[in-house]
């Protein structure tokens, strides 16, 4: 089996990506290589972060592959370009136990799963849709999208967000949308003529798209114990404990019925309208509108992300970086 492990990286400073790149030489499944999309950032961090690649280079199969453009989403695309068996994913900041590539590895090996999310010491991100799950989950937009979802705990809806239910997580293996890319495996078939959807600003649920492409395809995406990751508590993509910040990661969350609708699952709008009449959050209400208007003017998801852009909540978290510049200055 080919297996590529996937590690994009930006803005590192060398410390935590050698500690994975250290983990990496010490896994017990040996037969692997190792793909670094590396997105230039400070000159010095980027610096040190090519000094630690260069220093692994005799013990790991490594290949740097820069990302001259795009986000988060141009770097998964990136990955998938180079065929795979089966990829495995995690952050520059994670830490992987020994044994978790042979542990996603032997679960890939049963044939109906096609995405899998291992076990995740540490914060995890936040999945804002489930903070009004159980108010509305009687209705119509909350029930799941399809009997396909019936046995799944993190499923989608009819309205097309990603909620989990409120309930213990099964013991075992279990079916679910909520992988993480910090630890997860997909089969190359998968993502087999898949492109990314570069619609958001951070790579919000890119990994539930990929699953669902996956669903496409007749596979299911699991969460299953074993191949353990020690993530870093700190500030990323889809972790934060500023205010603003967690503001405009909770409007991306909101307008996955944009994304899913585009990937072919189809979302009536009249749904999405009731959510926004019903719910009380200004928040979800702005995701909802924007996912809305994405759908109705039929919008590619380039200029999807130039929408999120304009969005109030994405110009209060820039104005906020601006004035602390103005300030430094």
């Amino acid at each position: 089996m080919q297996v590529t492990i996937g590690i994009p990286t930006y803005k590192n400073d060398g410390h935590t990506i050698g500690n994975l790149l250290e983990a990496l030489t010490k896994q017990t499944y040996k037969d692997f290589k190792v793909k670094v999309i590396m997105k230039r950032g400070e000159r010095r961090g980027d610096e040190k972060t090519l000094q630690i690649l260069d220093s692994f280079r005799g013990d790991l199969d490594l290949n740097l592959v820069y990302q001259e453009e795009g986000l988060f989403e141009e770097a998964l695309d990136l990955l998938f370009r180079e065929k795979a068996d089966l990829y495995v994913t995690t952050d520059d900041d994670a830490t992987p136990s020994p044994t978790w590539v042979e542990d996603h590895v032997r679960i890939q090996e049963m044939e109906w799963v096609g995405c899998a999310t291992g076990e995740i010491e540490g914060s995890k991100w936040v999945n804002y849709p489930n903070l009004i799950f159980d108010k509305f989950r009687d209705k119509v937009y909350m029930k799941p999208y399809s009997k396909d979802f019936q046995q799944y705990h993190g499923f989608l809806t009819k309205g097309g967000l990603s909620v989990d239910k409120n309930e213990p997580k099964p013991e075992g293996v279990f079916k679910t949308l909520a992988v993480a890319g910090v630890n997860m495996s997909v089969k190359g078939e998968v993502v087999k003529g898949y492109v990314p959807l570069t619609f958001t600003l951070r790579g919000t649920y890119n990994e539930s798209l990929i699953a669902l492409n996956g669903m496409r395809k007749g596979f299911h995406s699991i969460n299953f114990q074993g191949a353990k990751v020690n993530h870093a508590d700190r500030e990323s993509l889809s972790r934060t404990k500023n205010k603003l910040v967690a503001d405009y990661l909770a409007l991306e969350r909101f307008v996955l019925p944009y994304g899913v609708n585009y990937l072919g699952f189809h979302i009536d709008e009249s749904l999405i309208n009731q959510m926004i009449n019903d719910i009380n959050w200004d928040v979800a209400k702005e995701g909802l509108r924007i996912a809305l208007r994405g759908i109705e003017e039929d919008v590619e998801p380039l200029r999807f992300r130039k929408m999120l852009m304009e969005s109030r909540y994405y110009v209060a978290l820039n104005e906020k970086k601006d004035i602390s510049r103005g300030q430094e200055a």
